[in-house]
């Protein structure tokens, strides 16, 4: 039987429609898991680095009554070692959970904003009001910062003092140098802080300083119901945790615990594992063994990656039921093609154009 020029047209239609259904599907797979891990990849690297890690938290009243009297009560300062052994518990219990931990875990300890007596510059006043400052003990200072005056070393200190160091943005702003001496008001009395050295920020970006901004640049906090004055920190000095602890336990301490994940080669098609680690990290309590165990249920436990991967997959699924909508109706339409020829260039255009821009918009 002799074909005519529009059978061999139609059937020339369907041959190529055919290889193009065949072709979807055993390329389709391998070309979607490479843009969503590029969207997936760009999605993270927009992230704050806070927000790609894991952070524990407890009030240091608690934490503490709980390991020396095993309930609410009167704790005692805990040495810089014991804080260093809790990190590593909660770090290995933090693994055991397949959380993908990076280098980079400290844990610390903050004080709420105090108000400055005495011993900073003209600069640190605002309209006349003093400044504030909060205490901050971080176990990998050193590693953090570089030394620009002085040094952390520091010979005996009058009675009831501390020894901390201070960034250059802070020194610039509140006039502060090596041995400058600052008086902190409390409601038990004044605090005594000898600034012992000026650092320079190390990697300023990572979530050792992005954690509190504070911690390494001043901010001017204004508006009603605030101090209206300008803010900062004093790190103490790498010897001075339990002092700290001495000394500000009558007022509120918060304890921190920060582990970077390792984000970089994560998947597309792996964000549904890690989504539950993170979940099941977040519900479940912190490993801490032996004086420690006690304390485990005074620490909450956040993931702030939690929501980013939550909305990438629920954007990434109403991307691939579109697409594969798309897929499905190209094949019921295929008799429509045999009739006119001609809409199957119309719509294959219209479906790449449409393909294009929902992959667009995923890897925004």
């Amino acid at each position: 039987m002799r074909l005519t020029a529009r059978t061999a047209g139609s059937l020339a239609v369907l041959a190529l429609l055919v290889g193009a259904c065949v072709f979807a599907a055993m390329t389709g797979p391998a070309v979607s898991l490479r843009t969503r891990t590029q969207a997936l990849s760009q999605t993270l690297a927009a992230t704050k680095p806070t927000t790609r890690t894991v952070q524990v938290e407890a009030p240091w009243d608690d934490f503490t009554a709980y390991i020396t009297t095993g309930f609410y009560g009167v704790g005692e300062p805990l040495t810089s070692g014991q804080l260093t052994q809790t990190q590593r518990e909660i770090g290995r219990g933090l693994a055991s959970l397949s959380l993908p931990l990076a280098a980079g875990a400290w844990t610390g300890l903050t004080t709420h904003a105090l108000p400055i007596a005495s011993g900073t510059g003209p600069r640190a006043f605002y309209m006349g009001d003093p400044p504030q400052m909060q205490v901050v003990y971080r176990n990998t200072l050193p590693a953090n910062a570089e030394l620009v005056a002085g040094g952390y070393a520091h010979g005996a200190l009058p009675r009831g003092a501390l020894a901390g160091t201070v960034t250059t943005q802070t020194a610039a702003r509140f006039g502060l140098h090596a041995g400058s001496h600052m008086m902190l008001t409390l409601l038990t009395g004044p605090v005594r802080v000898v600034i012992t050295a000026i650092v320079q920020m190390r990697g300023p970006a990572s979530a050792f300083w992005m954690k509190d901004s504070t911690v390494g640049v001043p901010s001017l906090v204004t508006g009603r119901y605030t101090c209206n004055c300008w803010t900062g920190s004093i790190l103490a000095d790498p010897d001075q945790a339990f002092a700290m602890q001495q000394v500000f336990a009558p007022s509120r301490i918060d304890m921190q615990w920060v582990y970077p994940l390792v984000s970089g080669g994560l998947s597309a098609d792996g964000v549904p594992s890690l989504l539950a680690h993170l979940n099941r990290a977040s519900t479940a309590p912190v490993a801490l063994t032996g004086a420690f165990a006690a304390a485990a249920n005074t620490a909450g436990v956040t993931a702030p990656l939690v929501p980013v991967l939550s909305a990438f997959l629920d954007t990434q699924a109403a991307v691939q039921t579109v697409l594969l909508l798309l897929f499905v109706s190209l094949i019921v339409a295929a008799p429509t093609y045999l009739v006119l020829p001609g809409a199957w260039y119309v719509a294959t255009g219209a479906i790449s154009g449409l393909v294009a821009a929902f992959f667009l918009a995923e890897e925004k």
